[in-house]
Order: structure tokens, then C-alpha cells, then sequence
């Protein structure tokens, strides 16, 4: 998806930057941080991005049981530098355990590109009882996240 920009551009913190609208080819204006090393005047470009500056898990793994689908669906989102979802993000988002009390094996579908910034997992399981299991999601050039703590009971 490609995105028209508009804004001026300011010195932040020694890199270009401002607070930008654009139009995001839908019919709706939203706003932006965009950095940049080299444009120091109002300029309009076209950008095709899937970097994200970091992600947040937006809805978080709850308490379930070995080897069945964690519910509801756990949700990670891309944010900008602001904090504000990165609904241009369309790169992959990994899942994985961090900490594991029970030894388990996360199941399930462990890669989902991202929908206007927002990768969901639907179909996650844990093989083996333990307490405080937390995930880790990843994405390219993405500062990557960690879940709440969560706990599995055994059938």
C-alpha cells in the first residue's frame, strides 16, 4: 500500500522529524511520526513502508488449558514512534515462548503478516502445564514485545 505524505519537517533530537498527515488510499486521514536524514524542507512523497518501531501485544494470552487455543485470539500491533498503531505495517509478526515454567511447545500458526498493523493468532496452544509463561513477538526491524504472564493447567 502506498501512502501520500504532507508536512514539514523539523530537527528533533538531531534527525528530521515531524508529526505528518497522510491519506491512507481508503478515504481516511491519519497521523504520523516520519524520521528522516535528509529532507529539511515541506516536500509531499510517496512511501510504501512495512517497518514498524516497535510492537505491543494488544491483547494479551490468557490463562488456558495444555493444548487447547488459547482465547480469545492474541493480538500484536506495530506502533510508530508515537505509540499510535502503524496501520502501514504489513510485515510478518513471530510468536514464541519466552519464559517456559513447564517446558512446553507453543503450538499453532507462530507467523502472521500483519492487516493495517495488527497480527492476530488465533489458533495458539502450550503443551504442558507451568505457571508464568510469557510469549515473545518479533517482527523485522521492529523492537519486539513480551506478553503478560500467563498460566496453563493440565485436561
Amino acid at each position: 500500500m502506498f501512502t501520500r505524505w504532507h508536512g514539514n519537517f523539523a530537527r528533533v533530537g538531531g534527525v528530521h522529524a515531524t508529526r505528518m498527515a497522510f491519506h491512507d488510499g481508503r478515504g481516511a486521514d491519519r497521523r504520523s511520526l516520519l524520521r528522516s536524514h535528509g529532507w529539511q524542507s515541506k516536500r509531499h512523497l510517496t512511501l510504501g513502508g512495512t517497518s514498524a518501531d516497535q510492537l505491543a501485544f494488544t491483547v494479551q494470552p490468557q490463562n488456558a488449558v495444555a493444548r487447547q487455543i488459547i482465547t480469545p485470539a492474541v493480538q500484536v500491533t506495530a506502533l510508530d514512534p508515537l505509540g499510535n498503531t502503524d496501520v502501514s505495517f504489513t510485515g510478518e509478526v513471530t510468536v514464541s515462548l519466552g519464559t517456559n515454567p513447564g517446558g512446553g511447545f507453543l503450538g499453532g500458526t507462530l507467523t502472521v503478516g500483519a492487516v493495517n498493523g495488527v497480527a492476530s493468532f488465533g489458533d495458539l496452544t502450550v503443551s504442558s502445564a507451568g505457571t508464568g509463561y510469557t510469549l515473545l513477538a518479533a517482527a523485522s526491524g521492529a523492537k519486539s514485545a513480551t506478553s503478560n504472564p500467563f498460566n496453563i493447567t493440565s485436561p
